[in-house]
Protein backbone atom coordinates (compact mmCIF):
# COMPACT_ATOMS: atom_id res chain seq x y z
CA UNK A 1 0.00 0.00 0.00
CA UNK A 2 1.54 3.72 -1.01
CA UNK A 3 1.18 6.56 1.22
CA UNK A 4 0.78 9.07 -1.47
CA UNK A 5 0.89 13.20 -1.66
CA UNK A 6 -0.77 13.99 -5.12
CA UNK A 7 1.16 17.81 -6.11
CA UNK A 8 -1.70 19.19 -8.25
CA UNK A 9 -1.84 22.64 -9.59
CA UNK A 10 1.55 24.15 -8.55
CA UNK A 11 1.56 27.45 -8.90
CA UNK A 12 4.41 28.45 -11.80
CA UNK A 13 6.27 30.18 -9.11
CA UNK A 14 6.40 28.79 -5.64
CA UNK A 15 6.56 30.57 -2.97
CA UNK A 16 6.07 28.83 0.07
CA UNK A 17 5.21 25.83 2.18
CA UNK A 18 1.17 27.66 2.37
CA UNK A 19 0.66 27.93 -1.33
CA UNK A 20 1.92 23.77 -1.34
CA UNK A 21 -0.75 22.82 1.33
CA UNK A 22 -3.15 24.68 -0.70
CA UNK A 23 -2.06 22.71 -4.29
CA UNK A 24 -1.60 19.38 -2.52
CA UNK A 25 -3.75 16.85 -1.79
CA UNK A 26 -1.98 14.94 1.27
CA UNK A 27 -3.36 10.89 1.93
CA UNK A 28 -1.61 9.59 4.78
CA UNK A 29 1.51 11.46 5.36
CA UNK A 30 2.64 10.92 8.93
CA UNK A 31 4.42 14.22 10.55
CA UNK A 32 8.07 13.30 9.35
CA UNK A 33 7.01 12.85 5.95
CA UNK A 34 5.04 16.04 5.46
CA UNK A 35 7.67 18.04 7.24
CA UNK A 36 10.33 16.41 4.55
CA UNK A 37 7.85 17.03 1.79
CA UNK A 38 7.33 20.82 3.15
CA UNK A 39 11.01 21.06 3.54
CA UNK A 40 11.91 19.86 0.02
CA UNK A 41 9.49 21.54 -1.84
CA UNK A 42 10.75 24.93 0.13
CA UNK A 43 14.48 24.58 -1.17
CA UNK A 44 12.65 24.04 -5.13
CA UNK A 45 10.22 27.16 -3.97
CA UNK A 46 13.45 29.22 -3.08
CA UNK A 47 15.60 28.53 -5.61
CA UNK A 48 12.66 29.46 -8.26
CA UNK A 49 12.57 26.13 -9.84
CA UNK A 50 9.80 24.56 -11.02
CA UNK A 51 8.36 21.30 -10.53
CA UNK A 52 5.79 19.41 -12.60
CA UNK A 53 2.38 19.74 -11.55
CA UNK A 54 1.18 16.38 -11.42
CA UNK A 55 4.23 15.51 -9.62
CA UNK A 56 3.06 12.77 -7.32
CA UNK A 57 5.23 11.86 -4.08
CA UNK A 58 5.04 8.50 -2.37
CA UNK A 59 6.24 6.63 0.52
CA UNK A 60 5.93 2.90 -0.70
CA UNK A 61 5.82 0.72 2.58
CA UNK A 62 7.42 -2.13 0.08
CA UNK A 63 10.46 -1.22 0.04
CA UNK A 64 11.17 -3.13 -3.34
CA UNK A 65 9.33 -0.25 -5.09
CA UNK A 66 12.94 1.79 -4.71
CA UNK A 67 14.58 -1.02 -6.25
CA UNK A 68 16.80 -1.35 -3.47
CA UNK A 69 18.14 2.52 -3.26
CA UNK A 70 16.85 5.14 -1.05
CA UNK A 71 14.81 6.63 -3.37
CA UNK A 72 14.08 6.75 -6.81
CA UNK A 73 12.05 9.10 -9.49
CA UNK A 74 9.82 7.24 -11.85
CA UNK A 75 9.59 9.23 -15.12
CA UNK A 76 6.40 7.07 -16.55
CA UNK A 77 4.80 7.59 -13.76
CA UNK A 78 6.27 11.38 -12.69
CA UNK A 79 5.99 9.68 -9.22
CA UNK A 80 9.14 10.57 -6.70
CA UNK A 81 9.54 7.14 -4.56
CA UNK A 82 10.73 7.84 -1.05
CA UNK A 83 11.46 4.68 0.71
CA UNK A 84 14.37 5.18 3.19
CA UNK A 85 12.86 9.17 3.94
CA UNK A 86 15.76 11.50 4.15
CA UNK A 87 16.03 15.23 3.05
CA UNK A 88 18.82 14.52 0.57
CA UNK A 89 17.10 11.77 -0.83
CA UNK A 90 14.03 13.91 -1.05
CA UNK A 91 16.00 16.91 -2.70
CA UNK A 92 17.83 14.38 -5.12
CA UNK A 93 14.67 12.81 -6.45
CA UNK A 94 12.56 16.21 -7.00
CA UNK A 95 15.90 17.17 -8.75
CA UNK A 96 15.53 14.11 -11.30
CA UNK A 97 12.09 15.04 -11.27
CA UNK A 98 13.05 18.92 -12.66
CA UNK A 99 15.58 17.79 -15.03
CA UNK A 100 13.57 15.49 -16.63
CA UNK A 101 10.33 17.37 -17.25
CA UNK A 102 11.56 21.09 -16.70
CA UNK A 103 14.64 21.19 -19.02
CA UNK A 104 14.47 20.72 -22.82
CA UNK A 105 17.24 18.21 -24.30
CA UNK A 106 20.35 20.69 -25.49
CA UNK A 107 19.40 22.24 -21.55
CA UNK A 108 19.35 18.82 -20.15
CA UNK A 109 22.90 18.33 -21.63
CA UNK A 110 24.91 21.25 -20.49
CA UNK A 111 23.19 20.70 -17.04
CA UNK A 112 24.87 17.15 -17.50
CA UNK A 113 28.11 18.11 -18.87
CA UNK A 114 28.72 20.52 -15.95
CA UNK A 115 27.66 17.63 -13.53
Amino acid sequence: MFRIIAILLLATTLSGAEEIREGSVDLGLDERQRALVDFSLERFAKADLELPPELVISFPEDQSKCFGNGGIYVPAKVEVRICRPSDTTMVHELAHAWIETMLDEAARQTFLNLR
